[in-house]
C-alpha cells in the first residue's frame, strides 16, 4: 500500500481489540457549528506485530504527530474521490502528518498488491484490522473511512466519501491539526473576544502581563474541561500574582453560557471570554476541546496541549511547574513585544485625552511594527476619525475586518463603515 519498507515489504500491525482501552471522556455532543469535546482517543495498550512480535504503542507509531488514519478493505481498496483528495492533500501536509493505512478484514498477500498498485497515497504505517475491531471501535459505518487524529491522540474527523459540501470542513480541520502542532515557540496570535458578564472587548494585549498566562478553550458542557479548569486553578492559587488564568468559552448560544458566576463550587478563573464567532478558536486552530495554550510574558507561546485525562492532572501540573522555573530572560522577541505593549498604552493614553494626532502617530508606529497585531487597526480608525480622517478610518476599519472575518464586533464595525461611507463630505 505505498508503505516503506519493512517485513515482507510491508508492515503489518496485528492490531488487537481495544475498546475497553480507549479513553472516552464524560461529555456531550456538539451542537450546530460547535467545536467539539474531545472525548475518544487512541488506545494505550501496546499492539503486536505478527512477523516480529515485536510490541508497539499506538502513540509511539504516531510519534506524538497528528494523524490522518485510512480504512478500507480489499472490496473498496483506495480508490475514489476521498482518496485522490487525501492524495492531494499530502503534497502540502505531509511533513506534518503520520499517514496510516489500515486494512480492515482478512486481506490476502495478492490483494494487498493489487490496493498498493491502485493507491494514489503514500503511508508511513500499514496496519492490519483483520477483526474489524478498529473499525467498530471508532464507530465507523461504511468502508473507505478517514479518522483525523490530533497531536494528543483524540478524534477530531470521521470523514466518508467527499460530498462537496465537506471540503471546507476537512480544510479547516487539517489546517488546525497542523497549526495547533506549530504553536509552541511562535507569537502568541492577537484576537478580539468579548468578556462574559460585562462584554468588554478584550485583546491579548490586554490579558498577558504577567509572567505566563494559561488560556483554556473549553465548552460549559464539557465535564473534562471543568476536570482541567480545577486542575489550572490549583496551579494558579499556587503562583498567584505570577499566573493568570483565562477561560474561553466557545459555545454557540444565544446568550453567554453561565459557568463559574458565583457558584463557588465552579473554579473562579482571572477572565472568562466567549468566543461566540470562534474568532479565537479559527485563529489558535482549536479542533476540540480542553485545548491549552500557555503565553509567556513575551507574548510567544510556550505550551500547547489538546484534550485532558483527570488520571494525567499530576503531570500536567508538573509541566507547568518546569515552565516556572525556567522564566525566559530579556529575548529579542519578549523586548520587540513589550515594545509593542508600550506603544499600545501611550496611543490608549492619546485617545483618552483627547490627542487622535499623537495616538495616530503611535498607532501607526506600533502596526509598523507589529502588523500581525490586527485589533490596532480598529483603534487606528479610531484616532483617524479624531482627526476629521474619514476615508483613512474606512480603510483601517476594512483591514480590522479582512483580518478577522469572525470579529466579535463585526456587526457594529459594518454599520460604522456604512454611515461614514454615507455621510456627506465636507466641503
Amino acid at each position: 500500500m505505498g508503505v516503506r519498507s519493512g517485513a515482507r515489504g510491508i508492515f503489518l500491525l496485528a492490531l488487537l481489540p481495544f475498546t475497553a482501552a480507549t479513553t472516552a471522556l464524560a461529555s456531550s455532543p456538539a451542537r450546530a457549528g460547535e467545536v467539539p469535546v474531545f472525548s475518544q482517543r487512541l488506545p494505550s495498550s501496546s499492539i503486536a506485530c505478527p512477523f516480529t512480535g515485536e510490541e508497539i504503542r499506538p502513540e509511539e507509531v504516531l510519534a506524538g504527530k497528528p494523524a490522518v488514519l485510512f480504512f478500507t478493505d480489499s472490496a473498496a481498496g483506495l480508490r475514489g474521490d476521498l482518496a485522490r483528495f487525501l492524495a492531494e492533500l499530502q503534497t502540502e501536509f505531509a511533513p506534518w502528518l503520520s499517514w496510516v493505512g489500515i486494512l480492515v478484514g482478512p486481506g490476502t498477500a495478492e490483494e494487498v498488491r493489487r490496493i498498493e498498485s491502485d493507491s494514489p497515497l503514500r503511508f508511513s504505517r500499514c496496519a492490519s484490522d483483520r477483526g474489524g475491531e478498529w473499525k467498530a471501535a471508532f464507530g465507523l459505518t461504511s468502508l473507505p473511512a478517514a479518522v483525523f487524529i490530533n497531536e494528543g491522540g483524540y478524534v477530531v474527523r470521521r470523514q466518508y466519501g467527499l460530498p462537496q459540501q465537506d471540503v471546507p470542513g476537512i480544510l479547516r480541520d487539517v489546517a488546525r491539526l497542523v497549526g495547533a502542532g506549530r504553536l509552541v515557540g511562535r507569537p502568541a496570535f492577537d484576537f478580539k473576544v468579548r468578556e462574559v458578564g460585562t462584554g468588554a472587548e478584550k485583546t491579548l494585549a490586554d490579558l498577558v502581563g504577567r509572567d505566563y498566562t494559561l488560556f483554556l478553550s473549553l465548552r460549559s458542557d464539557c465535564t473534562s474541561c471543568l476536570e482541567e479548569l480545577q486542575t489550572l486553578k490549583r496551579f494558579r492559587d499556587r503562583y498567584r500574582g505570577r499566573v493568570t488564568l483565562v477561560v474561553v468559552y466557545h459555545d454557540q448560544l444565544q446568550e453567554p453560557p453561565q459557568v463559574s458566576g458565583e457558584n463557588p463550587a465552579v473554579p473562579q478563573p482571572d477572565f472568562e471570554l466567549w468566543d461566540q464567532g470562534l474568532s479565537y478558536a479559527d485563529r489558535y486552530s482549536v479542533n476540540g476541546v480542553p485545548f491549552l495554550v500557555v503565553a509567556d510574558r513575551g507574548g510567544t507561546v510556550a505550551l500547547a496541549r489538546t484534550g485532558f485525562d483527570p488520571g494525567s492532572a499530576g503531570s500536567v501540573e508538573e509541566e507547568l511547574d518546569r515552565l516556572l522555573s525556567r522564566l525566559p530572560a530579556g529575548t529579542k522577541d519578549e523586548a520587540a513585544f513589550l515594545e509593542y505593549l508600550r506603544i499600545r498604552e501611550e496611543a490608549l493614553a492619546f485617545l483618552r485625552e483627547g490627542n487622535s494626532v499623537m495616538a495616530v502617530f503611535f498607532l501607526e508606529r506600533a502596526l509598523e511594527l507589529n502588523p500581525e497585531y490586527f485589533t490596532l487597526e480598529s483603534l487606528l480608525a479610531e484616532a483617524y476619525l479624531g482627526c476629521g480622517k474619514r476615508q483613512e478610518a474606512i480603510g483601517a476599519y476594512r483591514r480590522y475586518l479582512a483580518a478577522d472575518p469572525q470579529a466579535c464586533d463585526r456587526e457594529k464595525v459594518e454599520r460604522r463603515i456604512s454611515a461614514l461611507a454615507a455621510a456627506p463630505a465636507h466641503p
